[in-house]
């Protein structure tokens, strides 16, 4: 392999990044394989692209983020992404589910998938996702680095030291799977078992003398010399069998197997893949029954404890080890640039909004999609059709109109013509059956079915069952005798049945921006120096003067509420800076 010029450009240093990302390409680097440069996404430069030979990016949700497809493509650079997380199937019951599946982010990781160059997954589920659109997709195993435990001595200890390791914190719902259990073994054997877990004590445990809370490491290595120098006996690895769950990694698998933890963990598919039952871990169903049985059976059979330390430790010796890892990065890094379909950058895109003020529909309409431009940052005008200077407006990459009735479409189209518009998007708020009258014109109409026509429902108002009159119906069915709790149940799983569209690749504003990427006008003029100085200063102005007006509060509230805002923004920087000197100065991490 030739030596190449490798960029990672990351959001922040999470285990993700360092363990399948930073690590590798450090070793490739001591071996003079690459060069490898790391910058943070709020200050890589196109410099920093034009110097790459290979762009690496890894569960890149950020919108911000797909300029760099843009300056990839732009300079003939490879673009390699690696995510090793579902989240087209996440939860959305939590914030942290529905922020990862905010309609944009999962936008952004579909954009990121289909113009790589290679994508690294490591479960079946994306390997089936990210395969539908990149066929480049590849599936790889991680990797232990036992660099980290060398010559690190374990701690003296006289009972069964059991531990739980999350740094999910108090939103954990997986520790419940397994915790009831562990409360009754602690009570069982007081005197023999001692139980560490990484977060918050759940209050029917606080009453237990054997249990010990840990701090929550943020450092993944030091995390590991930690816990290697714990000793610990017995790991839990509770886990839902689910897409979304079995598209990890064996993560806890390859940690507790290479520090010598008999592990348990749940029966699903990730753990079944990798797992002989009884072997080098055990396999329990997620009742407390079965995590009951299976702790307490190590704990009576120290024959079993051997067998599976030694058993799970050999296999992550063999079938996880860096040199593995650093082999299938060789391969990729091999790969040869393709020549992707040219990425449009909505952003780019200059949009004149016309609508007709006196209907409510066409005003939610161009309310609706003006937040959507608000959010992402798309420019546009917008005004009542009446009342626009079509002169003016006509200053754009594309114009969407939303026309209440028949006779305004003829009207509009023929008016917009004749001021020399070109791209016209028509958003026709009635059936509209001669579409295939103007060709050159997009119409988003929901019933026409024609090769001009891209329908584009409600936004955010999504076609769903209609909820008030299914209940009537049900509650008038002969012989029905459904409890208000039935009811009730249905009802929800109506509305979650429609949220879930809500939080998908389904959203309508994934639609619209989608169609709006087709008039983006790569070979558009770079802003000069000044404009650029005013874009990037204007949001500070506006930031003081929101300052300003909120200084009155802040003079009221206690003074440690200040300190703690400025110690986090003082502390998050040095964090960045001292990762950022480790992987580019030092070389290490």
């Amino acid at each position: 392999m030739n030596k190449q010029n490798v960029l990672f450009v990351a959001n922040r240093l999470i285990a993700s990044n360092i363990i399948g990302i930073i690590k590798p390409m450090l070793e490739l680097q001591r071996e003079q394989e690459v060069e490898f440069r790391m910058k943070y996404a709020f200050n890589y430069k196109e410099s920093d692209i034009i110097w790459a030979d290979t762009v690496v990016l890894c569960r890149a949700i950020d919108v911000e983020l797909l300029k760099i497809i843009d300056l990839v493509q732009k300079h003939q650079k490879k673009l390699i992404y690696d995510i090793d997380d579902n989240f087209f199937e996440l939860s959305i019951q939590n914030p942290l589910g529905k922020y990862h599946r905010w309609p944009l982010h999962l936008y952004t990781v579909r954009e990121m998938i289909r113009n790589a160059d290679a994508v690294r997954v490591y479960s079946h589920p994306m390997e089936e996702n990210a395969s539908k659109w990149n066929e480049n997709t590849f599936r790889l195993k991680s990797y232990f680095d036992f660099k980290l435990i060398e010559n690190l001595k374990r701690q003296p200890q006289d009972k069964i030291r059991i531990v739980y390791a999350s740094g999910r914190g108090n939103s954990d719902s997986l520790a419940q799977l397994c915790l009831p259990a562990v409360a009754k073994i602690l009570e069982e054997y007081p005197d023999k078992t001692e139980f560490y877990i990484f977060g918050s004590i759940p209050k029917y445990m606080k009453h237990l003398k054997n249990i010990r809370k840990l701090k929550y490491i943020s450092d993944y290595s030091k995390y590991i010399q930690f816990s290697w120098k714990m000793g610990f006996d017995i790991g839990l690895a509770p886990l839902l069998d689910d897409r979304y769950h079995n598209s990890k990694t064996n993560n806890k698998y390859r940690e507790y197997g290479a520090m010598g933890v008999c592990g348990i963990y749940s029966s699903t598919e990730i753990y079944r893949e990798c797992i002989q039952n009884g072997k080098n871990g055990l396999l329990v169903e997620n009742t407390s029954e079965a995590w009951h049985d299976a702790i307490r059976a190590l704990i009576e059979d120290e024959a079993l404890r051997k067998k599976i330390k030694e058993e799970s430790y050999q296999d992550i010796k063999e079938n996880y080890s860096m040199e593995n890892t650093i082999q299938d990065w060789r391969k990729i890094l091999t790969i040869r640039r393709e020549d992707k379909p040219e990425f449009r950058l909505y952003k780019d895109v200059k949009v004149t909004l016309l609508y007709d003020q006196n209907n409510t529909k066409a005003t939610y309409r161009i309310n609706q999609l003006s937040s959507l431009m608000g959010i992402t940052g798309i420019d546009y005008k917008g005004a009542p059709f009446q009342q626009a200077d079509l002169w003016k407006l006509r200053d754009c990459d594309v114009c969407i109109c939303f026309a209440s009735k028949n006779n305004q479409i003829k009207q509009w189209i023929s008016a917009l013509n004749n001021y020399g518009y070109k791209n016209i998007i028509m958003d026709t708020l009635c059936p509209f059956d001669e579409c295939k009258e103007y060709p050159e014109i997009i119409f988003t109409n929901t019933q026409a079915i024609e090769p001009n026509c891209y329908p584009i429902r409600d936004l955010y108002s999504l076609e769903s069952t209609n909820l008030e009159e299914t209940t009537k119906q049900t509650l008038v069915m002969p012989g029905n005798d459904l409890s208000f709790c039935d009811l009730f149940q249905f009802g929800q799983k109506q509305i979650n049945k429609t949220e879930e569209r809500v939080y998908s690749l389904d959203n309508p504003a994934v639609q619209w921006i989608d169609l709006l990427s087709r008039y983006s006008n790569p070979n558009k003029k770079e802003p000069g120096f000044f404009a650029v100085v005013w874009q990037k200063l204007l949001p500070k102005l506006h930031g003081l003067q929101r300052g300003l007006l909120k200084i009155g509060k802040v003079i009221g509230k206690p003074f440690v509420w200040i300190y703690h805002k400025i110690f986090d923004r003082i502390s998050w920087s040095i964090t960045c800076a001292i990762g950022s000197y480790k992987i580019n100065r030092r070389k290490k991490y």
